[in-house]
């Protein structure tokens, strides 16, 4: 029983001093990012996000859709917003919320674009109330019904893997 509660504390300091690994790594590539070192920013953000990092996924699609170290690219932002996104990163839903609204680098959906900015909303994201309305505006009936459907879907996939995890 000792020996199994000992392997069990080490695996959990395991895990924290690689979550440890994980944000200082990241705080290094937010740091050359200001610094305007973006090919840095991108190397550090890049390993990170291959590990599946949200921040990360969440700072390289910000690159991209700014073009800022790397040739402006809305599709190539929204691949990465969407990784971070379907994580809980409420910039990343945000983000996709207007480019669905706008039809930037993703195909025109209302329905999704309500989607992010209500998971946006619910995640924190003080912008996005006021998103929310401008789409919501912009609406039909059906495409509210259809909105709501789809975040309910995304409820039922993302959200308990998330638990999981």
């Amino acid at each position: 029983m000792r020996t199994l509660l000992i392997l069990l504390f080490a695996l959990i300091l395991g895990g924290q001093a690689r979550a440890d690994d994980a944000d200082a790594a990241f705080r290094s590539g937010l740091s050359a990012f200001n610094e305007g070192s973006y090919a840095r920013a991108l190397a550090v953000w890049g390993q990170l996000a291959a590990a599946g990092d949200p921040r990360a996924e969440e700072g390289i699609g910000f690159m991209y859709y700014t073009g800022r170290g790397v040739v402006r690219d809305s599709r190539q932002a929204a691949k990465y917003f969407y990784r971070a996104a379907n994580q809980g990163e409420p910039t990343s839903q945000l983000l996709l919320a207007m480019m669905h609204f706008r039809s930037d680098g993703v195909p025109k959906s209302m329905p999704l674009a309500l989607m992010w900015a209500e998971l946006a909303m619910e995640s924190g994201q003080p912008e996005a109330y006021e998103v929310s309305g401008r789409i919501r505006q912009s609406t039909t009936e059906a495409e509210r019904a259809e909105g709501s459907r789809l975040l309910l879907r995304w409820r039922e996939i993302y959200e308990n893997s998330q638990t999981r995890k």
